[in-house]
């Protein structure tokens, strides 16, 4: 179930990636928190993921 939740959770960054390219805007703390939760994940560990596709949450807007 983990897994389910991890690929849900990159396919929804990563096309959230392409749009918001442009804009330079955490989504709100609360978001990230929620999502972290449900998907078991520290914040460390997606701001790693997120820097292997060279992102990071400033590059969205929201979850």
């Amino acid at each position: 179930m983990k897994t389910i939740h991890k690929v849900l959770l990159c396919s929804v960054l990563f096309s959230f990636s392409v749009p918001s390219l442009f804009v330079m805007a955490a989504p709100p703390q609360e978001e990230v928190n929620q999502v972290l939760l449900e998907i078991n994940w520290t914040m460390e560990e997606l701001e790693e993921y997120l820097a292997f596709y060279e992102l990071t949450l400033n590059d969205f807007e929201s979850i």
